[in-house]
């Protein structure tokens, strides 16, 4: 019976170290497995060769775009709004109509206007006649007489009220000053025109202004005819190149300049009233400059570009000039020739092998 034990707790010590054996082989299988595939992950890079190059020093500012032109309509008379051709963003041609008013009550004033006027005229007519004057020929008529027979007989007063009442006639339809797009147009139709408002405004197409300003110690970069950058807020990926138009000669108290450029607006894409990044580039040659990818910050705010070297990442500390939206000069701390890495640098390390994606230009 001794013996059986005996056996038996042999048999149970040999498969636990068995499974202890099997354990440690599996454990050491899945590290040398980690570091395979560990081995296998180079970081992958984009390099490009350092060149001294035109840089783009940038002043940026906010605008706010005005239209280049633009009218506001009014009817003449405050009559009800009969028929509406036209609704808010509708593009228009010069010419074109676009509202017209109730002109009964209009017509039947330029008639009776145009019958006093008649007869204002015939009364005239006679005052000329009774002080001997030729009514087919006016030029022998003293200029002072002439004008005191107008007033006495009430012409001169019905020639203005007829004038007066042929304007309104004629402008009981609204039409397009130019080609444009048409805003604020809130009346219904069977409605009068708000007293006091424009019936509407039509807002030239082709081209319009960008408003902004300039601090004074910018204004060496501005100049007239000098390119600018537009890029609406509501589109960070758009941009519209402008020109510089007008410059004013004042500093205000802020130490700000008012600066107007005109740029194309073929698509409609810029609204009156948006607001809009202006950026003013002025360009400087022989520069060495990377891009903002390719710098890397190191502990103690120490800047470093890593330079690919046979296969290899080294890092270079660096020191920084002036930058724009996508470079900075480099100053100090590498050469024209270097090969940089200017992506997949987040995570690097001094001499870690590398593997190049792909050369930038």
């Amino acid at each position: 019976m001794m013996y059986s034990m005996s056996r038996h707790l042999y048999l149970i010590g040999a498969a636990l170290v068995m499974t202890l054996i099997s354990c440690a082989t599996s454990e050491e299988k899945k590290e040398e497995n980690v570091s395979q595939v560990l081995a296998q992950e180079t970081p992958v890079v984009d390099v490009k060769v350092l060149r001294r190059g035109d840089f783009a020093y940038e002043t940026i500012s906010n605008g706010k775009v005005e239209a280049a032109r633009r009218a506001d309509l009014n009817f003449s008379a405050s009559e009800v709004v009969t028929k509406i051709y036209a609704v808010n963003g509708q593009t228009v041609k010069k010419g074109q109509k676009i509202a017209q008013i109730d002109d009964y009550k209009l017509k039947n004033r330029l008639l009776s206007a145009k019958s006093s006027l008649d007869k204002a005229y015939l009364s005239l007519q006679e005052a000329l006649i009774s002080r001997g004057y030729n009514i087919n020929d006016t030029t022998s008529v003293p200029e002072s007489e002439m004008k005191l027979l107008c007033t006495k007989s009430g012409y001169e007063d019905s020639r203005n009220a007829y004038n007066l009442a042929l304007y309104e006639y004629e402008n009981a339809t609204l039409y397009a000053p130019f080609d444009g797009v048409v805003a604020n147009l809130f009346t219904l139709e069977h409605n009068a025109p708000a007293a006091g408002k424009s019936f509407c405004t039509v807002i030239g197409t082709g081209s319009m202004l960008v408003d902004f300003a300039v601090l004074e110690s910018e204004l060496v970069a501005v100049r007239r005819g000098g390119e600018v950058e537009i890029r609406p807020f509501s589109d960070s990926e758009g941009k519209i190149i402008g020109r510089i138009t007008q410059i004013n000669p004042v500093v205000d108290e802020t130490g700000l300049i008012r600066v107007k450029a005109v740029v194309d607006n073929p698509t409609a894409e810029l609204y009156d009233g948006m607001n809009v990044r202006v950026v003013i580039r002025n360009t400087v040659a022989a520069q060495l400059a990377v891009p903002k990818t390719a710098v890397v910050n190191r502990s103690g705010g120490r800047k470093v570009v890593f330079s690919y070297k046979r296969g290899m990442a080294v890092w270079n500390y660096v020191e920084e000039g002036d930058d724009n939206s996508s470079d900075i000069i480099i100053s100090s701390g590498l050469k024209e020739g270097d090969t940089i890495i200017v992506s997949g640098n987040a995570n690097l390390t001094y001499d870690v092998r590398v593997k190049v994606n792909k050369i930038i230009e």
